[in-house]
């Protein structure tokens, strides 16, 4: 459980890195919690222009390995804001991340 939890932390803190990089001029990533042993990600966003944040729940995701890259696909996602679950049902859930 330890190494697992570690494992995590260091995963979340790259993806804190990748993700703000993306979202660099509009908006900033807040929160970002991962548990792999239940295959959740948890993240909150601040867009620029927006009031509030929203959040993400990536409920189940699934890591694959191709020459030597790995990937995330989307299982099932919820988010707070109804175009979000769209924009992701239509676009991301088929995509290797």
């Amino acid at each position: 459980m330890f190494l697992t939890n570690i494992k995590d932390f260091t995963l979340s803190k790259l993806l804190e890195i990748g993700i703000n990089y993306k979202l660099k001029g509009i908006g900033k990533m807040l929160n970002l919690n991962i548990d792999s042993k239940n295959k959740k990600i948890n993240l909150e966003v601040m867009l620029k222009g927006e009031k509030e944040p929203f959040s993400i729940s990536i409920n189940k995701f699934d890591i694959l390995e191709e020459n030597g890259k790995y990937y995330i696909t989307i299982v099932n996602i919820d988010a707070s804001r109804e175009w979000i679950n769209i924009v992701t049902e239509k676009f991301y859930k088929t995509q290797k991340i």
